[in-house]
């Protein structure tokens, strides 16, 4: 339902639809300068006529055709006759086919030309370095050489996002995922070598609520920040994970032809509900493979700063003195890599602080309003009137040195602001979800802007009276009283499966 205007002013240069598409919309994007990736149901392209092709010059802008996603080994199984029935109806060779199994991916990269992989770990029980296992090990379960294009989680998975709706919580407010959060998934995504990146949505970027705006900031300043980096990605690779003196940082190490690019990553335990601080004084790497000519620069908005570097056993040690969950490094000694990223920073710089300041603003609004909203039962942390004090001076701080035209200075204001703020809403979560329980027992535990529902919710359990078990055995925690109450087993018999049911 957006406006293609709206989708090509955020930064995406490609629009994947897997629902009903008309020719005008194709005609718009390629309008606007947009591919289009499809899924050729029948209504989109009919059986072949004898002797001719059915996919006509209408279709011209469609980048590569999406055979859906496969659930089982009998659709994965099926996917090699579409596939060819497909490539016989299209003119063009060239144009790829993608699919998405969930199971026998050697099968299915067999039949296609790139897998589509990736879950919403958001608000579940997998560790965003889980995750990254995970990843990385689907392309070693395909056949070799074949393209893994990977999926971003932009909104929480709509079951999860039901919970909270019934549970009482403004459903509407939550329906989007925080920046920082879709900046690590980013990551891990081209860590685990991602060829494209695919920021899935199920509703509109066009609505006026404001988990809407915050998506929309937050997409277009991840597009801005991926084009200023794009040769590393795009003619580059990844090549390791570079541990740093703090447990929760590593560092994501990209190779182009004559520079590398380290992204430093905040990878705390739970960072999946709710990430910790991502900030700390001091952060040391040790890169391997940098050349001793090379010279290290934090990329900011605006200019390029010389890093702290120098040759150490294993490497070249690089400090930065204050690591925030933006900072950029790269390391080169080739003038003409320097002149493009000092170009993309001052081409992208002010945009991109502008953006970093709204979703600021964003932050500060809500961790203000849920803190303000717990501490009715009782305060967590005796100074944290003084960070959002220190908060609100540095966001000022920021505002004087944007409009003097130091993007720089403000960049690094706004992230001093967020410091505190992520902060307290780190401890306020620790302080509120259940200590024994795994959280996602509690779906309302699982973010921190549900926080204060959870609390309700928790003293209705609490004072509910439960009315009497009304299913006899129910409780499935005696044998006997099974047996005697009439339980019986029942299985379904499946060829090559032994299934038994018992009372342990």
């Amino acid at each position: 339902g957006e406006p293609l205007e709206l989708v090509k002013t955020l930064g995406f240069n490609t629009l994947w639809i897997r629902g009903a598409v008309s020719r005008n919309l194709l005609l718009e994007a390629r309008r606007q300068g947009l591919w289009v990736i499809l899924h050729p149901d029948e209504t989109l392209l009919p059986s072949a006529g004898v002797g001719g092709h059915t996919i006509g010059t209408d279709f011209d802008g469609v980048l590569a055709w999406d055979l859906g996603t496969q659930t089982s080994l009998w659709e994965v199984h099926a996917l090699q006759q579409r596939a060819e029935t497909l490539r016989g109806l299209d003119p063009s060779p060239t144009r790829p086919l993608i699919a998405e199994p969930l199971t026998d991916l050697l099968r299915a990269s067999r039949a296609v030309d790139a897998l589509l992989v990736g879950r919403g770990p958001c608000f579940s029980e997998m560790e965003f370095s889980d995750y990254i296992v995970w990843l990385r090990s689907r392309s070693l379960l395909a056949r070799p050489g074949t393209p893994i294009w990977v999926t971003v989680q932009t909104q929480p998975d709509p079951a999860v996002w039901q919970q909270w709706q019934q549970a009482g919580a403004p459903a509407q407010r939550l329906d989007c995922i925080p920046a920082d959060q879709v900046r690590l998934l980013t990551y891990l995504s081209l860590i685990a070598g991602a060829r494209a990146i695919l920021f899935r949505s199920h509703s509109s970027l066009a609505l006026a609520d404001d988990a809407t705006q915050e998506r929309r900031l937050t997409l277009e300043l991840m597009n801005r920040e991926l084009r200023w980096i794009e040769p590393f990605l795009a003619g580059g690779q990844f090549l390791a994970l570079v541990p740093s003196n703090v447990p929760e940082v590593v560092g994501a190490l990209f190779r182009a032809e004559r520079a590398r690019l380290l992204v430093p990553l905040w990878l705390g335990k739970r960072a999946q509900y709710v990430p910790g601080q991502a900030a700390v004084d001091e952060v040391t790497f040790v890169v391997p493979g940098v050349p001793e000519s090379s010279t290290a620069y934090l990329l900011l908005p605006g200019s390029l700063e010389p890093v702290n570097s120098d040759r150490v056993a294993g490497g070249t040690r690089i400090t930065l003195r204050e690591f925030g969950p933006t900072s950029l490094v790269v390391l080169t000694q080739d003038p003409v890599v320097l002149n493009y990223a000092m170009d993309r920073a001052r081409s992208e710089g002010p945009r991109i602080v502008q953006l970093e300041r709204q979703l600021a603003d964003f932050t500060f609004r809500n961790v203000k309003g849920v803190h303000d909203q717990l501490i009715r039962e009782g305060p967590f942390i005796p100074q944290a009137e003084t960070w959002f004090r220190l908060a609100s001076e540095e966001l000022a701080s920021a505002d004087r040195a944007a409009a003097a035209g130091d993007n720089a200075a403000a960049f690094r204001h706004i992230h001093r602001a967020l410091r505190p703020l992520l902060l307290i809403r780190r401890i306020d979560w620790e302080s509120v979800i259940p200590a024994r329980d795994p959280v996602v027992t509690w779906p309302l535990a699982t973010r921190f802007d549900t926080l204060p529902w959870l609390r309700r919710c928790q003293e209705e359990l609490e004072a509910t009276a439960w009315s009497e078990n009304r299913l006899p055995g129910g409780d499935f925690e005696s044998a006997e009283q099974l047996t005697a109450i009439g339980w019986e087993p029942f299985q379904h018999g499946m060829e090559g499966i032994a299934a038994s049911a018992e009372v342990t």
